[in-house]
């Protein structure tokens, strides 16, 4: 399996329309919120990243997972699901590859604001 190709916006906003059977200013709203919370949990990944803690990236990966299902990126998933198994498995090396990986995944969605 190659790397997914990078989550653009108008994916989400189909995906939240379709799956959720959102309007398109409601799914506007959803491509916004999901973008957010990738955004703060970067965040918290990149601090858990620089001060080591494999715990934190473990949970970071897991929740990144999640967020992942819920936008209907099951192949992204499964590349935060390999953080979470790298971080118990004490590969940091390796999680600072998957996770700049993960960052071009969704570097083509709007801002956090």
């Amino acid at each position: 399996m190659g790397t997914p190709r990078p989550i653009a916006a108008e994916a989400l906003r189909e995906h939240f329309v379709s799956v959720y059977r959102l309007t398109d200013e409601q799914a506007a709203k959803m491509v916004k919120s999901a973008a957010k919370s990738i955004h703060n949990a970067f965040e918290l990944g990149d601090q858990a990243l620089g001060d080591g803690d494999l715990e934190m990236l473990s949970r970071f990966g897991h929740n990144l997972k999640g967020l992942f299902m819920n936008m209907g990126q099951p192949e992204w998933a499964e590349v935060a699901r390999s953080v979470e198994q790298l971080a118990k498995a004490n590969q940091l090396d390796e999680i600072h590859e998957q996770m700049q990986t993960l960052k071009e995944a969704v570097e083509h969605l709007p801002d956090a604001a």
